[in-house]
């Protein structure tokens, strides 16, 4: 139920290739209510595409650099599903920067 979901919980665990729990804010805001929900990153699929297409064509797990990163959870989840071996995280608004 999206009631139970999205109560104020500070981590979530995500099935991927490697299971991960990704941290999120304790607080109501649309990134983290939609992680608790979802249990997915709140990422743009086109990302995910790109990042994929990477990963083939370079034969192997890539190196991202997430701009805004907010949580974190679309690098967490590339590096959790095996597309990524690494990330670089850059997050402009101190709070969350502190919670990366």
């Amino acid at each position: 139920c999206f009631a139970d979901r999205a109560t104020l919980q500070t981590s979530i665990d995500v099935r991927a290739k490697l299971r991960y729990t990704l941290a999120i804010l304790p607080i109501r805001e649309k990134v983290s209510d939609f992680v608790r929900a979802c249990r997915r990153p709140y990422c743009d699929l086109a990302a995910f595409e790109v990042a994929h297409q990477l990963y083939i064509s370079t034969g192997g797990p890539i190196s991202i650099i997430e701009v805004g990163a907010n949580l974190g959870d679309c690098s967490f989840h590339l590096i959790g599903t095996g597309i990524a071996r690494e990330s670089t995280l850059f997050e402009p608004i101190s709070a969350l920067a502190e919670r990366l």
